[in-house]
């Protein structure tokens, strides 16, 4: 699982714009901040005991399982 959670860190600042010159990139950037510290948090949550698949299966699985975890969380605070 620490792997899975540095690789996914690792996408999370791959993924950041170094140079947010606005409000909307700031804001993304302050989002990606969050996803990267709830990930590991809410790891345990996701069914990866079926994932003995090819790694794209994997991949697949848990954006799906995240989108529906963060899905849950939006609904709650709406």
């Amino acid at each position: 699982m620490k792997d899975l959670i540095r690789k996914f860190n690792a996408c999370i600042e791959r993924s950041k714009d170094n140079q947010a010159y606005s409000d909307f990139k700031e804001g993304v950037n302050k989002g990606l901040d969050i996803a990267k510290y709830t990930f590991e948090d809410n790891l345990e949550k996701l069914p990866l005991s079926d994932l003995e698949e090819d790694p794209a299966e994997k991949i697949r699985s848990l954006e799906n399982n995240f989108n529906q975890l963060l899905s849950g969380r939006c609904s709650i605070i709406i």
